[in-house]
């Protein structure tokens, strides 16, 4: 598509001016602020509804001297085309001001500014009028061929990725993998479990595969802590003196019937009643004394058991307890810098909102009024720069330290200083528990109420027998069962010693077993991570190639490597210099230029369009590089005082 001629109207100061390129390369002359880029504004105005910078809010109202509206004044801009398939088309747009009078008022009121729409002068809706537009080319794309800057600096990074891949084809994850030999296996890694055809994509595996590695490291420093507690908690016994034990003590448990055998039958001849009540009653202090034992040694294990998981839930508590302190210390740093930033930034917004435009209105040679129409241009010059600092700063308020993000900050210090007094409360009554459970002692045999009574009975057989001197003499067998039963207890303690350290010896194999398995999971973890990443850089290497050679000079740079080692995805576009290539926003004003015109070529070339192409400051370029498209230069000229067009 290409100009053939503008008209406009009472447009952002300029009362009326008349542009015929007649489709061909043309270059506008003038001094600062004789309107040069109005112009641009006028055609964008037309088909965008915005200015050439692409703000929102663009108003092409002209001011008067006070800086206010001039009311009642009709703003148009008429513009003609020749359409690539050599169909004219003449498009113009109307803004008007509509002033109403109320129900019993005589004074009109202002209610709006209505626009009008025409195509080859018929009145039109806006809704046809933008699907006119729309069909010859979408709004965005004829942004991106119109504007120089707007491919490379306004719009999202992701969009011009998109729109890059579209041009030169994006690759599959299959073709990626199938040029490198070294990423055959990551295909099989891919596979979802229980499935044969579905596959995980490579972010989502490599997401899957860090949060994997992550709980297995967790899971892996906790083990070593694991086993020397299983160690302390081992005794000394050998598998050799316990297997001495179980044989030693049948044959202390023989030597023991025979001695209850012979005293038996010693009490059954001799016996008297108060003999055998007495016999009995000791047989059951006997009795009570070892299931009270058997009991207690029940009692200790337990004990053993319980102390050993409070201290594994102390160690876990404290390790989420210093893991929440280091994300509550990261969310309030970023807090008091978001706070800071927001306070600096709405300094910055308040200083430039109530700023003013405090120009000269006399010129300083001849101290003589500056024409009108000069003061009116400063002024909306003025008024476009102070409107894009204002957006600028309150797009960075919103996009980095907004009341949103900074009240999302707070409320996840909140939940995490919850979380963490929740813990330390946690820990300390686990602490408690330990400090009980260590503590607590069982009494022996002798101080329990059992023992008393049992003894009470014993003692007050003893003092009604009526013959004590017809007791038999037992006390030898009596004394010689009291030695068994004790070298029993003694074989006994070390066969449940010895049970109770193999227990110990099965949980450290079983640790030592799970230890080997997460390393061994951890090395696969860390060696598909590597084939992600080495399938990233890889697709990096073939996207640049294939999306670099569509273009003459310039080249994107598709990925950025951070600092962990990570691809984060970008789309910068990058300019070749003398000392290399160099971003597009650090690039000078004439290679910026050049280069998105080459871009504009390509992406004419990819939509099959063209669109005639403004150049602002085009003085500020020696060569300008040459397009298939309709070029109209906006040339700083101090000399021309007024607007002079020159038509290739």
């Amino acid at each position: 598509m290409r100009l053939l001629q503008l008209k406009l109207n009472n447009f952002q100061g300029l009362k009326e001016f008349s542009f015929i390129p007649g489709g061909s390369n043309a270059d506008i002359f003038g001094e600062n602020a004789t309107g040069k880029t109005t112009i641009f504004n006028a055609l964008t105005w037309l088909l965008f509804d915005k200015a050439a910078t692409d703000i929102k809010g663009f108003n092409p109202k002209t001011k008067g001297a006070d800086g206010q509206d001039i009311h009642n004044l009709e703003h148009w801009v008429e513009c003609s085309f020749r359409l690539d398939d050599g169909l004219l088309i003449t498009l113009k747009k109307v803004m008007a001001e509509d002033w109403r009078k109320t129900r019993g008022s005589n004074t009109a009121e202002f209610v709006g500014n209505p626009k009008s729409y025409f195509i080859d002068g018929v009145p039109v809706l806006e809704k046809l009028y933008k699907e006119r537009l729309n069909a010859i080319c979408p709004e965005e794309t004829a942004k991106m061929l119109t504007m120089p800057f707007y491919f490379s600096e306004a719009m999202h990074y992701t969009a011009r990725r998109q729109i890059l891949l579209d041009m030169c084809g994006d690759m599959s994850d299959a073709e990626i993998i199938g040029s490198a030999k070294e990423l055959q296996d990551l295909a099989k890694l891919l596979l979802k479990p229980g499935t044969v055809d579905q596959f995980y994509t490579v972010d989502e595996f490599q997401s899957i595969v860090k949060a994997r590695c992550s709980d297995i490291n967790r899971e892996l420093t906790e083990i070593p802590a694991r086993i020397d507690e299983a160690q302390k908690a081992m005794s000394g016994v050998s598998e050799k003196d316990a297997d001495a034990a179980k044989k030693e003590i049948y044959a202390f448990y023989d030597k023991q019937n025979y001695a209850k055998q012979l005293l038996q039958e010693l009490q059954n001849k001799n016996a008297s009643p108060k003999i055998k009540q007495l016999a009995a009653a000791e047989d059951e202090l006997t009795l009570a004394r070892t299931a009270y034992n058997q009991q207690i040694a029940e009692a200790n294990r337990r004990q053993l058991e319980q102390t050993s998981k409070i201290r594994t839930d102390i160690l876990n508590a404290e390790n989420e307890k210093m893991q929440l302190s280091l994300q509550l210390g990261t969310l309030k740093a970023n807090l008091s810098k978001n706070a800071a930033r927001r306070e600096e930034l709405s300094g910055k917004y308040k200083a430039a909102q109530i700023s003013e435009w405090s120009g000269d209105t006399v010129c300083y040679a001849c101290g003589q009024t500056l024409p009108q129409e000069r003061v009116e241009e400063a002024k909306a010059h003025f008024n476009v720069e102070k409107s894009n600092t204002l957006e600028k700063i309150r797009k960075e308020i919103e996009e980095t330290c907004s009341k949103p993000i900074i009240a999302d900050l707070n409320s996840r210090i909140a939940d995490i200083s919850a979380e963490l007094d929740d813990t330390s409360l946690y820990i300390e009554e686990k602490q408690d528990a330990l400090k009980k459970a260590t503590a607590a002692e069982a009494p022996a045999f002798e101080t329990t109420a059992k023992y008393n009574e049992l003894t009470a009975r014993i003692q007050s057989i003893k003092e009604s027998a009526e013959d004590p001197a017809a007791r038999p003499d037992d006390s030898t067998l009596k004394a010689q069962l009291e030695s068994i039963e004790q070298e029993i207890k003694v074989r006994h303690d070390t066969i449940q010693e010895w049970n109770q350290a193999q227990k110990q010896r099965e949980r450290i194999e079983e640790l030592s077993k799970r230890q080997k398995e997460l390393g061994t999971q951890f090395e696969d973890g860390k060696r598909g991570i590597y084939l992600c990443e080495l399938f990233i850089k890889t697709k990096v290497a073939a996207l640049d190639e294939r999306i670099n050679s569509r273009f003459k000079t310039v080249r994107f740079r598709l990925f950025v490597q951070q600092v962990n080692g990570g691809i984060k995805e970008d789309c910068e576009v990058l300019i070749p210099t003398e000392g290399g290539l160099v971003p597009y926003s650090l690039a000078n004003n004439a290679a910026r230029i050049n280069a998105g015109l080459e871009l504009i070529a390509a992406l004419s070339k990819h939509y099959g369009v063209t669109m005639p192409v403004f150049v602002d400051n085009a003085e500020s370029v020696t060569h300008l590089q040459d397009i298939d498209a309709q070029v109209i230069r906006l040339i700083v000229s101090e000399q021309d005082q007024q607007l002079r067009v020159e038509v290739a």
